[in-house]
């Protein structure tokens, strides 16, 4: 992945945006995804609306969920009505929820408030739960307890799943004797249990 970046930004050195979205889609399956979300990082810099218009050509295809989630991320930063709007446009996908949860992720750590009013605000939805999961991740990093109050909110089982999974990953690197409290308390399956405790902490193998 590194290795691609540096070779995508030499493309995008050198050619126009057009002319390196059409490299990135010509390589081969195994370097597309990364060497497309690279390109989509740039467009968003200069044109969002082209950028989003250009990724949602691959809502559905195997690297759409990277190249949708970079764009909604990254213009999210910018103009989060904006983004969430067009998000909200697309056809459900595996691209969508990516979007949205990297789309309120991205919010959430400018506008921890704002970003929560507006996932209150939306109907009960795919979109939605994705959003939250999204939204839950940044949160977890401030307050755990309110992040888990959040992803229990999901009605998709497998997003709740990992959103729940990915708040107690968090809470455990964060402060893992109050994780830990939790866990024992929690009425969670053995298999998330694992899940959460086998992700490395840091400064560990």
């Amino acid at each position: 992945g590194g290795l691609m970046n540096i070779v995508a930004d030499a493309v995008l050195r050198g050619r126009s945006l057009p002319d390196a979205a059409d490299w990135a889609e010509d390589l081969p399956d195994t370097l597309r995804g990364q060497a497309m979300e690279r390109v989509a990082d740039r467009f968003v810099d200069v044109d969002p609306a082209a950028a989003a218009t250009w990724a949602e050509g691959f809502n559905g295809e195997p690297e759409g969920a990277g190249v949708i989630g970079e764009v909604g991320a990254n213009w999210a930063w910018r103009d989060p009505q904006a983004a969430l709007s067009w998000l909200e446009g697309l056809p459900a996908s595996e691209g969508q929820s990516e979007g949205m949860a990297r789309a309120l992720g991205a919010w959430a750590h400018r506008d921890l408030t704002a970003a929560g009013e507006h996932l209150q605000a939306m109907s009960d939805s795919p979109a939605r739960d994705a959003a939250v999961r999204g939204y839950s991740q940044r949160v977890a990093w401030e307050d755990p307890q309110a992040a888990l109050g959040w992803a229990e909110t999901i009605t998709t089982p497998d997003q709740r799943r990992e959103a729940i999974i990915g708040v107690g990953r968090a809470w455990n690197r964060r402060d893992s004797d109050a994780a830990a409290s939790w866990l024992n308390s929690a009425d969670l399956p053995e298999d998330m249990r694992d899940a959460i405790l086998s992700a490395p902490r840091p400064g560990r193998d």
